[in-house]
């Protein structure tokens, strides 16, 4: 996290400085898809993708980072432990949008979940209901504001640590979509990507070993990406959307175009 920092004030950009770090540790992003549309600083664009292997931040960060964009941002919980790197890395910089399910409210009963430790440790400082949902809202508005304002933002629309080709997605990423004002959806790209199979374990240790000058073995992680649409197109045209019906729509538009069984 030192080494980090140091370079998030040097390069003046955390995504400069992961970018960098990843060059260090030999870790090469290859994209296949078309980024035209939306890899130059300044083009709104909403990513959408799954977080099956839970390490997808960093390399969407480091290529953010080599593409000269750094307005990237990402929707998270904000105890998550890329969250928790993130910001500690970034400092004032931080790139989370967070918010906070409801499964971690002081009154769910749905306790048995991947985040038991956290409820735990946080019994005492829990939200109410009222208090998570004011906060969401608040960051589905933040996140429509810098996307309308030409800034990149990415949502794990299955929520959690998993793969969004199958578990059904959140209407969050819609909500996010039908808050852009209406003159700048034409400009505001949606992305959907998805990457190859990789190793945490491997890339972790990979940072790990540069940060102590050692040289590691170097890594390539694919990322596909499918053609952008804009969000106008995306909702058809309308005006106005039922948030369901435009989250399935996204998620059925990621099933045709990552599908490896036909």
């Amino acid at each position: 996290m030192r080494q980090a920092r140091q370079l998030t004030v040097s390069t003046g950009s955390c995504a400069a400085a992961v970018h960098e770090i990843f060059q260090r540790a030999h870790i090469r992003i290859i994209v296949k898809g078309d980024m035209a549309p939306w890899r130059a600083p300044g083009h709104g664009v909403l990513l959408a993708g799954d977080h099956r292997l839970g390490a997808e931040v960093a390399p969407l960060f480091s290529l953010f980072g080599q593409l000269s964009r750094h307005d990237f941002h990402v929707v998270a919980k904000p105890y998550s432990l890329t969250a928790r790197l993130l910001s500690s890395a970034c400092g004032a910089d931080t790139p989370i949008l967070p918010v906070i399910p409801k499964t971690l409210t002081r009154s769910s009963s749905q306790i048995w979940n991947r985040d038991l430790g956290w409820r735990i440790a946080r019994a005492n400082r829990l939200p109410t209901v009222l208090e998570a949902d004011k906060l969401n809202n608040s960051t589905l508005q933040k996140a429509a504001e810098l996307l309308a304002g030409g800034r990149a933002v990415t949502v794990f629309p299955a929520g959690g640590v998993v793969d969004g080709f199958y578990r059904p997605w959140r209407s969050g990423v819609s909500n996010v979509m039908l808050r852009i004002p209406k003159f700048c959806r034409d400009s505001v790209a949606v992305a959907l990507f998805r990457f190859d199979d990789f190793s945490p374990g491997q890339l972790l240790r990979s940072l790990v070993l540069q940060s102590y000058g050692i040289s590691p073995t170097p890594m390539q992680i694919t990322l596909r990406v499918a053609d952008a649409i804009s969000v106008t197109d995306m909702m058809n045209g309308e005006e106005e959307a039922d948030a369901a019906r435009l989250t399935h729509a996204l998620q059925r538009r990621f099933w045709q175009t990552f599908d490896t069984t036909s």
